[in-house]
């Protein structure tokens, strides 16, 4: 009878054992996995503003202002001002 206890005293203690060692490796990896989801966000967020700073750059080289701009400099184009204002005069 004192032996039974005692085997069963192990047992317990070792399925409490193998219970909490489960519950801790799954608690470990889900930090793991909460972890890598928050640093894949922040990247994303630092793509997003890249991107938005690289879509503003090529919006700014790319107006209107900035190309009459190199006309003007590298080709020593002018822009042509209209001298009749009057439009509806050339409407059929």
């Amino acid at each position: 009878m004192n032996k039974n206890k005692i085997l069963k005293g192990w047992i317990t203690i070792g399925l409490i054992t193998i219970f909490c060692m489960i519950f801790l490796t799954i608690r470990g990896e889900t930090n793991k996995i909460n972890n890598d989801i928050i640093s894949l966000k922040i990247r994303k967020k630092m793509v997003e503003d890249n991107r938005n700073i690289l879509i503003s750059k090529r919006n700014k080289l790319m107006s209107q202002r900035r190309i009459e701009q190199i006309a003007r400099d590298s080709l020593g184009m002018k822009k042509q001002k209209i001298k009749n204002k009057d439009f509806t005069s050339y409407r059929k």
